[in-house]
């Protein structure tokens, strides 16, 4: 009876077959046991008694069988229980988990072939065919190159990138020959699995058979069976000249260290070659959106157009290419921002790249500006787990959670920045940043600011979040200081003009302030009247009515801000919030409009994405509304419960 009742439980429990034989063992061992103490106790209604031996008093055969029937179904439940509950932590890979890091390649050739770029070329490719197949785990390229030339152990890179197997490969082209080896390792044992050699002629043809069939060994040596769309898409040749290719492959290693303007040319050659390469096309054109983000060419849109041209050449020559989509998701992103048309492009470039962190990174930021930040962290990890030393990807993920104002978190993210990269300096910056708006103390922040000036690192958010630091700490004197103290080109003269403008204004220095308002005044008037500039315009729309209310005309100042509210980008939280909040700061008060002010900064603080009402209230611009009630009803509205 117990085995069949335990047999009907384990199966319906799906159990392992380990399950009944232990029960059985135990049955076998604990039945004599629960018979003795059936025989020795009575269970009564007072509880459970030690039977007594006198004739009169002989313990039951019902008690008896009661003890027995509950040990026995005691011991099934425990033995059950304990074997298919879940464990708390994961179990270790098994030895055929499909995650694979590929180790950079080492470069043989003779220095005179000038090969390190066809190397590094290689390896990337390699990836890039890898992790087109969904079956695998292939760690990205980012979290792999800090293992170049490295003297750690297989056992740590594999536990520090989280995966199983390692492949490392050596290169060697001379002349019209190439010779390539690989071998695939067994992290945790540092065991040589398999290893394969490959001795052709250097030919475009070559190369990519040599690509495919290395994805495909390897992805046989990992027990992954590929189906015959998979099989067709590793065997593709997106070009048939050799040195468009080695362009090509020059041009995608400078794009990936963010060098745009070397990777344009790279690709141009490459273009050259073969005018029908449509990865070279795809390529360029996001190498030219990177130009127009960011470089200081924006204004004249030359970038803009060519990188849009380029995506639809890409198209037309090879319609369904994933990568095609990636460029145009990241145009719509970087250059338009036409959100919407970059998640349809994106989606369809993820479905063809499954694989590629890129294009994962590029999906999070999209939802990032959009408000949907919790999706963003969950892009964001997705894309973590294929590239988990990538800095870039842990500062954008420690900065969505500041956004919604998850402190633990943010600060746990930027901890393993410094793992990978303890002299960061992105992180005291990010820490000083997201400290202003969470409302970290102010002496706290100013050691941190004080670490991150040991640095030269200078840019514009860089400076901003010191200048307010100092207003913060009411230390006009010292700001002013540290503007004197930065080097010419610190910040645009716009930018830099403001800076000093309000901190006269502030020090209570009128006449030192108004110059330099009436020089900003004139420089935003002009980038506002430039339809190039119609991403930012919103920005220097409400710039533009900072410094006019500061020039003392509020109703005109009122008006630019009104202006710059209606046409805000209303799918972009990040931009709206500095504009709600400067609208409020930089017009709306000044002008005396305190109701209209605290409208504003009650929709601010409505979100995340912004600051708390905690971080802002140390604004000294602030002091004109402290005593108001709808400043008091907003602190206790938004105050941390």
């Amino acid at each position: 009876m117990f085995v069949q009742a335990a047999d009907l439980v384990a199966d319906n429990f799906n159990a392992p077959d380990r399950v009944m034989q232990m029960i059985i063992t135990l049955l076998v061992v604990g039945l004599p046991v629960s018979l003795i103490l059936a025989w020795m106790f009575d269970l009564t209604p007072d509880g459970i008694i030690r039977a007594q031996n006198d004739d009169t008093n002989q313990p039951a055969l019902g008690n008896t069988l009661t003890y027995s029937l509950l040990g026995g179904m005691f011991a099934v439940v425990a033995v059950i229980l304990y074997l298919i509950w879940p464990q708390t932590s994961p179990p270790p890979p098994t030895a055929f988990d499909n995650s694979i890091a590929v180790l950079p390649f080492a470069n043989d050739s003779a220095a005179e072939e000038n090969a390190e770029f066809f190397a590094v070329g290689m390896h990337d490719e390699l990836l890039t065919r890898l992790a087109d197949i969904t079956a695998l785990k292939v760690i990205s390229r980012t979290s792999v190159m800090e293992y170049r030339d490295t003297t750690k152990n297989m056992r740590q890179i594999g536990e520090e990138l989280g995966v199983v197997y390692l492949l490392e490969g050596r290169v060697q082209r001379a002349g019209n020959r190439l010779h390539i080896i690989i071998q695939l390792i067994d992290a945790a044992s540092d065991e040589h699995l398999w290893q394969d050699t490959y001795d052709r002629e250097l030919t475009a043809e070559n190369i990519f058979a040599i690509q495919a069939e290395m994805a495909t060994s390897i992805a046989s040596e990992l027990h992954e069976t590929l189906s015959p769309e998979m099989t067709a898409k590793l065997n593709e040749q997106p070009t048939q000249n050799t040195r468009a290719y080695e362009f090509y492959l020059s041009g995608d290693t400078y794009l990936k260290r963010r060098q745009a303007d070397v990777a344009i040319r790279q690709f141009g050659r490459a273009i050259e070659e073969d005018p029908k390469f449509a990865l070279a096309w795809a390529s360029l054109s996001r190498a030219h959106t990177d130009m127009y983000w960011n470089g200081k060419v924006r204004i004249d849109g030359r970038h803009l157009e060519k990188a849009r041209d380029s995506a639809a050449t890409a198209f037309e020559l090879v319609p369904d290419l994933p990568e095609a989509h990636f460029a145009m998701g990241y145009f719509y992103m970087y250059a338009t921002r036409e959100h919407e048309k970059s998640l349809a492009e994106l989606a369809i470039a993820a479905r063809g790249m499954p694989g590629s962190s890129d294009v994962q990174e590029t999906i999070a930021e999209v939802q990032r500006r959009t408000g949907d930040v919790e999706a963003s962290i969950a892009t964001t990890a997705r894309a973590i787990e294929l590239d988990p030393r990538n800095t870039r990807l842990l500062l954008q993920q420690a900065t969505s959670y500041a956004y919604i104002h998850d402190a633990a978190q943010f600060h746990r993210h930027l901890d393993r920045v410094l793992e990978i990269e303890p002299d960061s300096i992105a992180v005291p910056g990010l820490r000083l940043h997201h400290g202003l708006r969470l409302g970290v103390d102010l002496a706290e922040l100013r050691l941190q600011a004080k670490a991150e000036n040991s640095s030269v690192f200078l840019n514009g958010p860089w400076v901003r979040d010191h200048w307010l630091l100092g207003i913060f700490e009411r230390d006009f004197d010292a700001v002013l200081r540290f503007l004197d103290e930065l080097p010419d080109d610190a910040l645009p003269p716009t930018t830099m003009a403001q800076a000093y403008a309000n901190i006269y204004r502030l020090n209570g220095q009128p006449d030192m302030a108004e110059p330099h308002f009436e020089t900003a005044k004139e420089q935003l008037q002009q980038q506002v009247a430039d339809p190039n500039f119609f991403v930012g315009k919103s920005r220097r729309l409400i710039q533009l009515a900072f410094v006019t209310a500061a020039l003392g005309d509020f109703d005109e100042a009122m008006r630019l801000a009104e202006e710059s509210i209606a046409m805000k980008f209303p799918d972009e939280p990040v931009v709206t919030k500095f504009i709600l909040l400067s609208a409020a700061i930089g017009a709306f008060i000044p002008a005396g409009d305190y109701d209209r002010a605290i409208e504003l900064l009650d929709e601010h603080f409505a979100t995340p994405v912004g600051w708390t009402i905690e971080g802002l209230s140390r604004d000294p611009r602030l002091d004109p509304i402290r005593d108001h009630p709808g400043w008091l009803a907003l602190v206790e509205k938004y105050k941390r419960q």
